[in-house]
């Protein structure tokens, strides 16, 4: 295997970026120095491959790791009936274009052995793909060096591009005796983010455990380590303000969690049912800066109320389809969509609900994994009945009892038939008295069992005590909806007497 032009730029790019890391980044090494290996690894040296099993090595090797889109082609995987042939031999023309770059652009970085996912997980067998999943944070954390085949659709379009040079030179631009460099404010979020790799699930919480990581992107390279972000055009460092915050969140505040599932929620997952699993190892190294507090279907338990008040930009049409469990409904992974937190904590904010209890039961034994069912206990003061005819995303007056609320309500999906809704409040800026929370529809299970189906937000204060008429703004159509008796429900009475009650929420 060899490679030229462009690819022999690339590789001595990375060279300087990497031996400048491992012996200048104190950071950087501290996290890569480590006695643990992952279960298996990819040999590369002599010329040849084979799997090896680090329980075989007689100490903890150097190795790489590689991010990459599996895409719609064939590639070559590890199965149960293939392992012994793997630990012989990996015959390098049965691996596809962006294994053999990986293999390349690991050996002259001298490392000897290199972590991919379908050559590492035997994958035909559950139980081992459970095992090895939950390691991922450990995997990508302590790697030497993360790979990326960041432009690639599949495993047929390698990590070396077709570079156009004219985005490698500075820019600058002169005004009177002044001189000007001009940089593209977008220019990570275009050649990392918004990419064919960028835009995968599973590759979040690569991109953000790995140590170090080099893209290998359509126009260049960029750089991430602990100490800098570079790419070729700036292959020092990155100009302030090119990366935002929360495009590169750093796991260690209690709002960086809500960054990362905003931005994990809107990538793509080929199983649904990998919500959960796919961002676990981020959950476990969170986990680390939160050693108090309890992890719950994607949430934490010690900012539940703030965490609970997540909402869905774009509402799919219908419920999802039957299928494997993902995420109880007031977890954002029980949705395939994007989803914010309209909300971050401050002072103003106080809590008007207070989590009781959450019972999960998971698939094995990782406590940051997938789940099988979950419920949350709690107990709100103003828990409210309504009936709305048409779910709209727009602002509009809600009827409880004698009173009467505007406000946007962003629904988790379109329709689903439903019409009678209960809205639990879980927010109060009391600066403003302006309240958010979650709505819900009851179950046809036990009595006092409600599921999610949107997130309410009031945004206008003091309105009148009148008959109420609900306006669609979107299709100008007038709904009238009558009070009905009982709109003050388990154990609420009107008036906004808080009286104890508590709710089960699936």
């Amino acid at each position: 295997m060899f490679v030229k032009g462009h690819g022999r730029n690339s590789i001595a790019m990375a060279r300087r970026w990497f031996d400048k890391c491992e012996f200048g980044h104190h950071d950087c090494r501290r996290e890569t120095s480590t006695s643990f290996s992952p279960t298996r690894l990819v040999k590369i040296s002599g010329g040849r491959q084979r799997l090896v099993l680090s329980k075989s090595l007689n100490r903890p090797v150097q190795s790489a790791t590689l991010s990459h889109c599996w895409g719609n082609i064939a590639i070559h995987r590890l199965l149960q009936d293939n392992i012994s042939t793997f630990l012989q031999d990996i015959p390098a023309d049965s691996l596809c274009r962006t294994f053999l770059d990986a293999i390349v652009i690991a050996r002259p970085l001298g490392l000897h052995y290199l972590w991919i996912d379908s050559l590492c997980i035997v994958q035909d067998d559950p139980a081992d793909w459970r095992r090895e999943s939950a390691a991922m944070c450990d995997v990508y954390t302590h790697a030497s060096l993360n790979i990326a085949a960041t432009s690639a659709r599949d495993g047929s379009e390698g990590c070396f591009m077709n570079k156009d040079n004219n985005y490698l030179a500075a820019h600058c631009i002169a005004i009177g005796q002044e001189r000007f460099m001009c940089a593209n404010s977008s220019l990570y979020a275009h050649n990392v983010l918004d990419t064919p790799l960028g835009s995968r699930a599973w590759v979040v919480q690569e991109r953000l455990l790995a140590a170090r990581t080099i893209h290998f992107g359509k126009n260049q390279l960029f750089w991430t380590c602990q100490d800098r972000i570079a790419c070729e055009a700036y292959p020092e460092r990155l100009p302030g303000g090119l990366v935002r915050e929360v495009d590169h969140p750093s796991l260690e505040t209690e709002a960086s969690w809500r960054e990362v599932v905003a931005q994990y929620s809107g990538c793509e997952l080929t199983q649904s049912s990998d919500k959960l699993v796919a961002i676990s190892g981020l959950a476990k190294r969170v986990a680390q800066y939160r050693p108090e507090d309890q992890y719950v279907a994607g949430l934490w338990f010690e900012s539940l109320h703030v965490d609970l008040c997540w909402k869905v930009g774009r509402p799919e049409p219908l419920p999802p389809p039957p299928g494997p469990y993902q995420a109880p409904s007031w977890s954002w992974a029980a949705l395939n969509q994007r989803v914010i937190f309209p909300a971050e904590p401050s002072s103003n904010w106080a809590p008007l609900m207070t989590a009781l209890q959450v019972q999960t039961d998971r698939v094995g034994d990782d406590l940051y994994g997938a789940l099988e069912n979950a419920a949350l206990w709690v107990k709100s003061g103003f828990f409210l009945k309504t009936r709305i005819p048409k779910r709209s995303q727009d602002a509009k007056a809600q009827r409880f009892g004698e009173s009467s609320v505007s406000m946007v309500i962003a629904w988790d999906y379109v329709s689903d038939g439903t019409s009678e809704f209960y809205f639990c409040p879980v927010l109060q800026d009391v600066t403003r008295s302006q309240t958010q929370g979650f709505v819900l529809v009851a179950t046809l299970g036990e009595a006092g069992e409600y599921r999610r189906v949107g997130h309410f937000k009031e945004v206008v204060e003091g309105w009148p005590y009148e008959r109420l008429d609900i306006v669609d703004a979107r299709v100008g159509e007038c709904l009238e909806c009558e009070p009905q008796p009982g709109d003050y429900v388990d154990g609420f009475e009107k008036g906004g007497v808080d009286l104890p009650g508590v709710i089960k929420l699936v």
